[in-house]
């Protein structure tokens, strides 16, 4: 079994991403993010202390495995563990109690691949 085929399998837990797209206002106020889309990650909650992209020291309280076929994700996205119809579609995820913060990202090309990664987030 492929190592992707491996990937899609055990990611089946149903989750909800909000891309960030920027502020309104240039200066951090105003967040805009794109419309949620339900995606399958594996989510583990566990408590792991890592750095951020600025190297400052942050207790990540999940590590969400996500495929590559999910499409981009990145850091500042949001994350909800659950679906679409839970959340009634909510366009703002500061307004879902229980989504977080994308705060570091790690996108690893697969061994001999330029093309297929396996992304971690850490929330």
């Amino acid at each position: 079994m492929a190592i992707t085929s491996f990937i899609e399998k055990v990611c089946v837990q149903p989750a909800v991403l909000w891309s960030y797209t920027g502020t309104t206002d240039g200066f951090g106020g105003g967040e805009i993010f794109f419309a949620p889309v339900a995606i399958k990650v594996r989510w583990e909650e566990e408590q792991t202390i890592t750095k951020d992209s600025n190297g400052l020291e942050f207790v990540s309280k999940a590590t969400v495995m996500i495929p590559d076929s999910a499409g981009e994700v990145k850091r500042k996205d949001f994350l909800y563990l659950g679906t679409l119809q839970e959340i009634n579609n909510e366009p703002n995820p500061k307004n879902v109690f229980s989504a977080s913060e994308i705060k570091r990202f790690t996108k690893v090309p697969m061994i001999y691949s330029n093309t297929i990664f396996v992304k971690t987030a850490f929330l």
